[in-house]
């Protein structure tokens, strides 16, 4: 069995140096659950603030990630960190995925960005990425990672569980408008993909919005898992324990996805999405 960890805060928009502080912080309480992975929300460490995107956001790696990379050495864990990244004057919406030696191991970029309130404007100064890379763990198998509105493309879950990824981390930066959406996009991507699925979405308010927090960990079958510490829509943490050897066990099953594809009649798909 493997442990995982949701962190879930109250995200001070532009406030870099409080975030950052309380991110290190519930490392060090989420720390003492022995989880061999954690992962945060959307944004963490800045919000999305567009007028000072191009201030608040950094290389890779940069002062943040060396913060990060330091707990992951003392508490032996794996950290995805969302952050505003920068990059040859260039700016993403980036999760870095940092190992327990402290290294940084790779970071997925943000392929859709999000055009409905309150973050309509994102598209103007965050480029898309380009890929759906897989993280190989010691502890947690291969993870892959869907940045927020990336959960809403089928295309997206599918390429990961292709590619071998049976946990799937989604950070989110969701409010209450879109709770029921992205609690459907996380159920029914559990069960098409077969992958365990963690959403991890901030709580707060910003503009008059409210963000509904919500992280949960969804199982290959749809199932929600029981986690500890359920923590709704207030600062927290959660955990959960996933079985990487009873999922491979199930893809294996005859009645799973994986054992009936028929991609002779899949041909007709990349035209039609080119044709949008």
């Amino acid at each position: 069995m493997t442990k995982i960890g949701a962190i879930q805060l109250d995200i001070k928009m532009g406030d870099k140096r409080t975030n950052l502080s309380n991110v290190l912080r519930w490392l060090d309480k989420i720390a003492k659950e022995k989880v061999d992975l954690v992962c945060f929300s959307e944004y963490v460490t800045t919000g999305c603030v567009a007028e000072r995107f191009e201030e608040l956001a950094e290389p890779v790696p940069g002062p943040t990630t060396e913060e990060l990379s330091r707990k992951a050495v003392e508490h032996n864990l794996y950290v995805f960190a969302p952050i505003a990244e920068k990059d040859g004057g260039k700016y993403y919406s980036s999760c870095v995925c940092i190992d327990p030696s402290g290294r940084i191991v790779g970071k997925q970029r943000k392929v859709h960005l999000f055009g409905g309130p309150p973050r309509q404007n994102e598209p103007r100064f965050v480029t898309s990425g380009k890929e759906y890379p897989i993280f190989q763990t010691k502890t947690a198998g291969k993870v892959g990672v869907l940045m927020d509105a990336d959960i809403d493309f089928p295309e997206c879950t599918r390429i990961l569980a292709l590619k071998g990824a049976q946990t799937i981390l989604v950070p989110l930066t969701a409010e209450y408008m879109y709770v029921d959406s992205c609690r459907v996009f996380a159920y029914a991507s559990a069960l098409s993909n077969q992958v365990y699925v963690m959403l991890i979405n901030r709580v707060g308010s910003h503009a008059g919005f409210m963000y509904f927090g919500g992280s949960r960990v969804v199982s290959p079958l749809a199932q929600p898992i029981e986690v500890a510490a359920s923590i709704g829509d207030r600062e927290g943490l959660i955990t959960a324990c996933i079985d990487l050897e009873a999922l491979d066990q199930l893809r294996k099953d005859a009645g799973s996805p994986f054992r009936n594809f028929h991609p002779e009649t899949y041909g007709e798909l990349e035209s039609l999405l080119l044709r949008k």
